[in-house]
């Protein structure tokens, strides 16, 4: 091999290298992008929505009383299906997301004598009309139920 040859596949190595190099950088800082978006979500506190429940349930100033649900995790839900299975799986993910009433305290499930936090949701939402607007508003919070034209339509926004 020639001079000027050698010269020219050493000058290819260094190219392979550098674009090997340039490569692996790109990947890198792709990473680290995920990374720092990843972080940012983690850090992010989870929604929450209050809202009216039933207008009948009053507070001691007879203001409606605002019922807070958040937002679950998605291993928090799928700790839910894993405990308990797919029935009833709504009234679940409400007893897990509200945040107030807290109906896991064992001090309000005592004073409405009842044993279980699902008992009490159950109690608190007797009327089929009552418990559907619960349904609905924790289905919607989770994303569940939504159509396919829907998350299409929110994308584009």
């Amino acid at each position: 091999m020639s001079g000027g040859a050698v010269a020219y596949a050493a000058r290819l190595g260094t190219q392979k290298e550098r674009i090997y190099i340039m490569e692996e950088r790109a990947k890198m800082s792709a990473v680290k992008g995920f990374i720092k978006g990843f972080k940012d979500l983690i850090a992010q506190k989870p929604e929450e929505v209050k809202v009216i429940i039933e207008p009948r349930w009053l507070d001691d100033g007879g203001n409606p009383v605002e019922w807070i649900f958040k937002e679950l995790t998605a291993v928090e839900v799928e700790k839910i299906i894993e405990d308990k299975g797919m029935a009833d799986f709504t009234m679940n993910l409400a007893v897990a997301s509200c945040v107030y009433p807290d109906f896991k305290s064992s001090s309000l499930l005592q004073e409405l004598g009842v044993g279980t936090p699902m008992k009490a949701v159950e109690m608190a939402t007797s009327s089929a009309k009552t418990r559907n607007r619960m349904y609905k508003i924790v289905n919607d919070l989770h994303g569940f139920g939504v159509s396919a034209e829907d998350v299409i339509e929110k994308i584009k926004n």
